[in-house]
């Protein structure tokens, strides 16, 4: 399994290949990068039981580490977007009417 990231620029999109499975947390790597410029991404998604009221909560976590050549420091950098989808009838159906317009 693995994920596409297209870029805006006419550079090569990005491949995250699924490196583990944990519930409702995978995680995905780009194998091109190497650990010194070690790429993620971590999506976890919550789901209410069906029928139930709540909130679904879909996590994407975009991460990049870097060694620093001079003095050999490691920092992290990361972006991290998270969905809440309401499970209302009303909400959801909005949404869709949206999307098929």
């Amino acid at each position: 399994m693995s994920i596409t990231v297209n870029k805006s620029t006419d550079t090569t999109d990005v491949v995250y290949d699924l490196a583990s499975e944990n519930g409702p947390k995978k995680e995905f790597i780009v194998a091109a990068s190497g650990l010194n410029e070690a790429q993620r991404l971590l999506v976890e998604h919550t789901l209410k039981p069906n029928g139930s009221k709540g909130t679904d909560v879909h996590r994407f976590v975009f991460s990049k580490g870097d060694i620093d050549d001079t003095t050999g420091a490691f920092t992290l950098g990361s972006v991290e977007v998270t969905l809440r989808i309401p499970r209302a009838t009303a909400f959801i159906d909005m949404v869709v009417k949206d999307l098929i317009k």
